[in-house]
């Protein structure tokens, strides 16, 4: 791939979990091309516009520049870009970073997006350069997600924004309710309304369990968590929305997953930050 930009400092080392999203990237751009052909595109380019700041300021003289962390198949490179914005999405996995490329293509706006290979914890970048730093589905993955809410602080500018969007996706391995609860819920995966090669395979989702286990986010309640650790960093104004699920999942996945819904974190680099 050409357009990919990598600094050699940075690469992301070749991890257990790095190879789990190598293997994932196909049916992962199948999930995100099914939402970007139905009402969750418009659904998450409005939530999206409305946490944002303006393309321009009052006198014209600043676009936002944004920053996707583990941008995956490139939805929000495709939604971004088709509306004018500058956005720059990295990855530590190469075969997503192929499949984000390849769907900015289709239906996004290459001239706007700049994709780059690294690491999400150790970022390529110099200080206070983003207006806007987001992630989607990627801060249950830390390994060390305080030192890492801390790296995403440090290429903020004051004033810039956080935005997270996750769920605690495995926090039934630490919860038997929850876990009952889940297994019962997810008896039917049609409930989903999902093209057939956008799931995982039993195997994969094996692994990505075992993997899982590993991580210190699967063992916390989020996103209460995270609301009370980014202010010790340095961020400001932290704001969750745990019902964010609400305004881009579809009837069935609010079904299926409704022992982990998708939740919304904002935050503000302020001035001590």
């Amino acid at each position: 791939m050409t357009n990919v930009l990598a600094s050699s400092a940075t690469l992301p080392a070749r991890s257990e979990l790095t190879q789990y999203w190598d293997t994932r990237s196909e049916s992962y751009s199948n999930y995100v091309q099914d939402e970007l052909h139905d009402w969750r595109h418009i659904a998450w380019r409005d939530a999206l516009l409305k946490r944002l700041p303006p393309l321009c300021n009052s006198d014209k003289t600043h676009t936002p520049r944004i920053l996707d962390l583990g941008c995956g198949p490139g939805f929000f490179e495709v939604i971004l870009s088709s509306e004018g914005f500058e956005i720059d999405a990295l990855d530590g996995s190469m075969p997503m970073l192929a499949c984000a490329q390849r769907n900015v293509e289709r239906a996004g706006d290459m001239s706007r997006t700049r994709f780059h290979y690294g690491d999400v914890s150790a970022l390529p970048f110099p200080d206070a350069c983003f207006d806007v730093v987001m992630s989607r589905n990627v801060s249950w993955l830390l390994t060390d997600p305080k030192a890492t809410y801390k790296e995403w602080l440090r290429v903020l500018r004051v004033g810039g924004k956080l935005l997270i969007f996750d769920a605690n996706w495995y926090g039934y391995l630490a919860n038997e309710s929850m876990n009952q609860q889940r297994a019962n819920d997810q008896l039917d995966a049609s409930v989903l309304e999902w093209s057939d090669d956008s799931f995982a395979s039993t195997d994969q989702e094996a692994h990505c369990e075992a993997l899982a286990r590993s991580l210190p986010l699967t063992y916390v309640s989020r996103p209460s968590w995270d609301a009370e650790i980014l202010p010790q960093l340095g961020y400001s104004d932290v704001w969750m929305d745990e019902g964010f699920a609400h305004e881009v999942w579809n009837e069935g996945e609010l079904e299926y997953y409704a022992t982990s819904p998708l939740f919304a974190i904002e935050a503000t680099k302020g001035m001590q930050g």
